[in-house]
């Protein structure tokens, strides 16, 4: 039997009839090798380069008493992109969609998109950002999703149970529990009980594999044809004794170091500080360190000449113990690149395109600043014995030298010459923009030169940057996201499981029997132009969709129902607002709507006479409510004037009662009065007469 050459053995080992274990772990280990081999020389000091330089460093060593300035091009190009591609990625439409060829996968595909999205969504922010950075500073990008059984132990203390509650409680067999402690009267209860509780319940995990820890073999062009794909951590002895390797068995297979000089270089460049040296002695034994490997690759066990795919989980530097073996038919990573280098898995990055250029603006600008330096405090020459040696030595301000004789002082003066490097600042940046497309302008930093231009000139220097942006975009998701996606329904069909696909907690159930002819479309990337002129286009396409629709109906040979749902939600998915699904429905749904079908115009005549009848038969009970209505109006009317009469023929017999009744009592007061001033008078005249008498008398 021929070997299919596209898994023909890199190493070259023939191996006829069945393989035994000794022979499977040797094939294995040569494996790994080649693969550690070419992460180590070929990759790893590159990748531990680029983290220095984003993290502001150079090659470039400083002379004593100059300047240290680092210039930051990778980080700056670096931290410019991620925040467009995060954008576009964790977009609530979704960035990428199954779509199905046959009529009867619709609905799956539909709900299979919205349970992938949900997911990849909920693997959280943080992961996204690192696989974003993990691509554009040391080359690869490498997402690993798996099943996973999630274990969870607590410990609870439950009270006030009576007998038959507690074993009631103890036969519950959906969890593994553990009575630690029971307190209270067991025959007649109640009881109190502490117990240890374990769940396990199935789950899918989406991780960021670290660059460091991945490995594949150097002759791969992609994921798929990879004779070695995995991954190498540190594990410890506890954690082998979990998966059932024999105490003193995994205590030998302890590593004699904690990892590779090279591989702890690049992950310290990353981090930024240095890890300590610790011996393994240290530890307890527990806690010593174990290289674990876990790998997928490609070996022809049985003989048959065809390499299957085995999942292989190994212990020890040298591949020394064999832990799990199975054939499987995919394995769970996927690898990919922001620049792609073609017929090879590992790529180019952001940061090699630019690390040049970070050195050359950091000598430049190191001379700059010297030059500055050294016209600003020029170095001094004195005459020995003429001047006060101390003082000169004295370089603070305003400070006084004592000289013997006035020519004693004089300066080694320097010109500045700095600013005839300025066009070489220019250059580099010109350099670095046309290489990466992102200028200081479409970063924002220098939005007076934005002004400045025309708006033909705006749109000119933010495309192109929005160009490369897309083009790295439009890599990362065919390359990264594409196959994840597939990866991610390939493993809910596997194993048959209920998986959430919004956020209101529906859920999905996949069937191992699921075999839908579909499509997988990629969302993002796609287009050219600023986002204002994307939402203009789309507005004279849905002005026009909209007249051919009112102009010649919904079953017109132009544009359907569904095509304007699409119009729409992609309106919505630019615009600042999130969510299309909360205003419209998606254009599969849409699609879906009939208009009415046509009536005969023999039933149209029969329905129009039906309603001029009833029109007329509701226009006249209308009128003679009408008349009833006014009549009684009417009544009422006369009835108020009638009563309004009364009423003011009442209020003038009041009003004139009211008069005589003043008159009357005004005379009264006046007729009091002269009685009242008839009586004074009386009184004075009597005192009058009285003293007259008594005057003749006298």
């Amino acid at each position: 039997m021929t070997t299919d050459p596209k898994y023909e053995n890199p190493l070259g080992a023939q191996i006829e009839g069945p393989m035994d274990a000794d022979g499977f772990k040797s094939n294995v280990w040569r494996l790994v090798n080649d693969a550690n081999q070419f992460v180590r020389d070929e990759i790893s000091w590159e990748r531990e380069r680029n983290w220095r330089y984003w993290n502001g460093e150079c090659d470039l060593k400083a002379k004593k008493h100059r300047t240290k300035m680092v210039s930051t091009d990778v980080y700056d190009i670096v931290e410019a992109t991620v925040p467009q591609l995060a954008k576009i990625f964790s977009s609530n439409e979704g960035v990428v969609e199954f779509r199905a060829k046959k009529p009867e996968d619709v609905a799956f595909c539909r709900e299979a998109t919205q349970a992938c999205n949900y997911t990849f969504r909920s693997a959280g922010w943080t992961k996204l950002v690192d696989w974003l950075r993990d691509g554009l500073v040391a080359k690869s990008s490498v997402w690993k999703f798996f099943r996973t059984n999630e274990r969870s132990v607590t410990f609870d203390t439950l009270e006030g149970f009576s007998l038959d509650e507690f074993y009631a409680f103890l036969a519950n067999d959906r969890v593994e529990r553990e009575v630690m402690a029971i307190e209270g009267n067991t025959d007649v209860g109640p009881v109190s009980v502490h117990t240890r509780t374990s769940k396990t319940a199935p789950g899918y995990l989406l991780e960021a594999v670290p660059p460091e820890q991945f490995l594949i073999n150097r002759q791969a062009s992609s994921a798929d044809d990879a004779w070695i794909i995995g991954q190498r951590t540190i594990v410890r002895v506890s954690d082998c004794v979990a998966m059932g390797i024999p105490k003193e068995t995994a205590i030998q297979l302890r590593s004699t170091e904690l990892e590779d000089s090279e591989l702890r270089q690049e992950r310290e460049a990353r981090r930024r500080y240095v890890s300590r040296e610790e011996s393994t002695a240290t530890y307890d034994e527990a806690s010593w360190p174990v290289n674990l490997y876990d790998l997928y690759v490609r070996i022809d066990q049985d003989g048959d000449g065809y390499a299957e795919l085995h999942h292989v989980i190994a212990a020890g530097d040298n591949v020394n113990e064999i832990v799990y073996n199975e054939v499987v038919n995919d394995h769970p990573y996927v690898v990919c690149s922001p620049i792609r280098v073609p017929h090879t898995a590992i790529g180019r990055s952001q940061a090699d395109i630019v690390i040049d250029l970070q050195d050359q603006n950091t000598f430049t600008l190191r001379q700059i600043l010297d030059n500055l330096a050294w016209a600003n405090n020029p170095r001094q020459w004195y005459l020995e014995g003429q001047v006060d040696e101390k003082a000169m030595e004295d370089n603070r301000f305003g400070g006084m030298v004592g000289v013997n004789r006035p020519d004693a002082i004089g300066t080694l003066g320097l010109p500045f010459v700095a600013h005839q490097s300025m066009p070489i600042l220019e250059y580099l940046k010109e350099r670095r923009q046309f290489r990466t497309g992102i200028s200081d302008e479409s970063m924002g930093i220098n939005a007076e030169a934005l002004q400045s231009s025309t708006e033909i000139g705006v749109r000119a220097v933010l495309g192109q940057a929005q160009v490369q942006v897309e083009m790295i975009a439009r890599t990362l998701a065919e390359d990264g996201l594409k196959p994840l996606f597939e990866k991610m329904l390939r493993t809910f069909i596997a194993h048959g499981d209920m998986v959430p696909y919004v956020s209101d907690g529906r859920i999905m159930m996949f069937s191992a029997s699921t075999t839908p002819d579909m499509d997988v479309k990629v969302k993002v990337g796609l287009g050219t132009g600023q986002t204002d002129e994307k939402l203009a286009a789309l507005q004279q396409i849905y002005a026009t969709q909209k007249e051919i629709m009112m102009a010649m109906g919904p079953n017109n040979p132009f544009v359907t129902v569904g095509q304007i749902a699409a119009t729409l939600t992609k309106m919505v998915t630019l615009s600042p607002i999130s969510g299309a699904a909360e205003h419209f429905n998606p254009p599969e749904i849409a699609q879906q709507w009939q208009a009415p079908p046509k009536q005969d115009p023999e039933m149209m005549k029969i329905q129009a006479k039906q309603q001029t009848d009833m029109a007329k038969i509701q226009s006249d009970f209308n009128a003679k409510v009408l008349k009833i209505q006014m009549d009684a109006q009417a009544d009422r009317m006369e009835a108020a004037t009638e009563a309004a009469t009364e009423l003011k023929k009442a209020l003038i017999q009041a009003q004139q009662d009211a008069t005589e009744a003043e008159m009357k009592s005004m005379l009264k007061q006046h007729e009091l009065m002269l009685e009242g001033i008839m009586e004074k008078y009386k009184i004075d005249m009597k005192v009058e007469a009285d003293t007259r008498l008594r005057a003749v008398n006298d």
